[in-house]
């Protein structure tokens, strides 16, 4: 008890320390927290916010993680590990955390925000857009991840619905200058896309149709030997890439889904009125059969690029 309550006071001083800046103080009275009670989860997580704050993320996702093994009912430390990750870069982490996360709390829009940056980071932009228009569904005036959603819209060249993001987000605060910035160059881009689209006929150069019709002709030139076995190894790397990727792309699809149709399933049996619950179950589940289409056809393309290879080699 004694050490307890030594904890908790090194614990306020050290709070009352980072609040006037003086970080090195601050540090020194959690670490004492720690050794005076070394499952004492306040200290660990107001000493894991100081690292954060301060750079130090290998020792803030070592706290955090250490949180989450501590009390691991709560999702709150894996969403602070995820936001480490994400700072470091390490997007697969991050993302890999932060589901771990919605296990234990589904409707927390800060683990959305951050599943958003770390599909952004891996430039999987359809992903991002998904969790930022979750964590918006969950808390509308998350600015944030209205200006974030704008962002990976500019990314997939979906300029009109990227300008309306980005104004939720100054009607929501317009003095944010992130927001300010985005929507002036979903604006540009925009005007570009506009400015690309001639509304005026175009006249035929021939003189260029000639040129590009010389440079296909020694583009399609005969191979020579090494260059046909060139040409077969690379078709054959290629076919085992696109059978990777669409495995991995359906397990990756899997992973997403299952947490939420067990989450959907489990409200389906808890509530009376099931129509609407049935029917997102239902559209969920074909989402997934869908997905094994994908798959399919990129085993489809992957034989028919052997196909190729392989009259290549009777040629």
């Amino acid at each position: 008890m004694k050490s307890l309550d030594a904890a908790d006071k090194l614990c306020d001083e050290a709070r009352v320390a980072f609040k006037k800046r003086d970080v090195d103080r601050a540090r020194e009275l959690f670490e004492q927290a720690i050794a005076a009670d070394s499952r004492h989860i306040a200290a660990h997580e107001g000493l894991a916010f100081l690292c954060f704050f301060t750079r130090d993320l290998e020792r803030a996702a070592e706290l955090f993680l250490r949180v989450s093994r501590l009390d691991p009912r709560r999702a709150e430390p894996l969403i602070n590990l995820g936001a480490v990750h994400n700072r470091q870069e390490d997007f697969a982490a991050a993302v890999r955390v932060l589901r771990q996360a919605l296990t234990k709390d589904r409707r927390s829009a800060d683990a959305y925000y951050n599943l958003g940056l770390a599909y952004r980071g891996q430039k999987q932009y359809g992903m991002g857009v998904s969790a930022y228009k979750e964590a918006i569904r969950l808390r509308p005036e998350m600015v944030e991840a209205h200006c974030n959603l704008g962002n990976a819209l500019i990314e997939m060249g979906n300029h009109s619905q990227a300008i309306r993001a980005f104004e939720r987000a100054l009607e929501i605060d317009p003095s944010f200058k992130k927001a300010q910035g985005g929507l002036e160059r979903a604006r540009m881009k925009t005007d570009e896309a506009k400015r690309a689209i001639s509304p005026f006929g175009r006249l035929v150069d021939m003189e260029k149709i000639a040129e590009n019709e010389a440079q296909m002709d020694q583009k399609y030139r005969d191979m020579t030997p090494k260059e046909r076995f060139m040409d077969r190894d690379l078709v054959h790397r290629l076919s085992k890439e696109a059978e990777q990727l669409g495995a991995g792309f359906l397990s990756q699809v899997r992973e997403e889904l299952e947490v939420a149709l067990l989450s959907i399933s489990r409200i389906v049996s808890e509530n009376r009125d099931t129509h609407e619950w049935h029917k997102e179950a239902g559209e969920l589940e074909t989402a997934v059969e869908r997905f094994q289409h994908v798959q399919q056809t990129l085993f489809q393309k992957a034989n028919e690029i052997r196909d190729h290879e392989d009259s290549l080699k009777e040629s």
